[in-house]
């Protein structure tokens, strides 16, 4: 019920990072990991996640972000 945002900025410059796509996954070491929802950051480093009921499933799953942009990866 609601969404929760993440905002990139760069290490580097520290300015917020556009169009990067944000991958969000459910950790699950039993089954393997799946991916939930995937984004793009806006012109200000920003992405918007759905974080309804049904994402989070009953509770007990971690969920974790890897945000790729050209050949850079980040988890």
């Amino acid at each position: 019920e609601g969404n929760f945002e993440v905002e990139l900025v760069s290490a580097s410059a520290g300015g917020p990072v556009p169009d990067v796509e944000v991958a969000l996954f459910e950790a699950n070491y039993r089954k393997g990991h799946s991916l939930r929802q995937t984004q793009k950051t806006d012109a200000h480093g920003r992405a918007k996640f759905d974080a309804s009921p049904s994402l989070f499933g009953n509770g007990n799953s971690g969920m974790f972000l890897i945000a790729k942009k050209d050949r850079h990866l980040v988890a």
